[in-house]
């Protein structure tokens, strides 16, 4: 009720995804956590959302190894920047453009896109990333803001 989110003490989550979206037609975006994947399924677009920033990689390569190479695979990142920490680490420079320390969403949208592209044999042009426009968080902010005609549009790239 209050917007927090949580999950159960010693958990471990793994992909979430409903299986007759994942197999329709347009692309197959991939955001990280469950409300934002949720908030894709809103549209009926082909969402699997990881459990973490970079988590499920593993998962994600065998729930996507047989996507045919012509629809395209969206990472979608989170603006999570912490402007504050850049360059406070010995490995974050003050000029980083985004790490697990001073942008978390970022650095996994790039990672998880990258280790996809080797384990999948795909190219730029057929797996890519995606951020929310300044603004906007995550997907789930993408989508309360917006209009679905507009949110719809942004996302898919037309």
């Amino acid at each position: 009720l209050d917007g927090s989110k949580k999950t159960m003490k010693w958990s471990r989550q793994g992909l979430f995804f409903a299986p007759f979206l994942a197999d329709g037609k347009g692309p197959i975006f991939l955001p990280e956590g469950a409300s934002d994947t949720a908030a894709l399924y809103t549209f009926g677009l082909s969402a699997i959302g990881r459990p973490s920033n970079i988590g499920g990689v593993n998962m994600l390569v065998q729930a996507l190894w047989d996507v045919p190479k012509s629809r395209r695979i969206i990472v979608l990142g989170e603006r999570d920047e912490k402007p504050e920490k850049r360059g406070a680490w010995p490995k974050c420079l003050a000029d980083c453009p985004g790490c697990m320390w001073c942008w978390p969403g970022w650095y996994g949208m790039v990672e998880t896109a990258e280790r996809l592209r080797v384990a999948l044999g795909r190219t730029m042009a057929n797996l890519r990333c995606s951020l929310p426009p300044v603004g906007c968080k995550d997907v789930r902010e993408w989508l309360v803001k917006n209009p679905r005609g507009d949110f719809i549009k942004a996302l898919k790239g037309d």
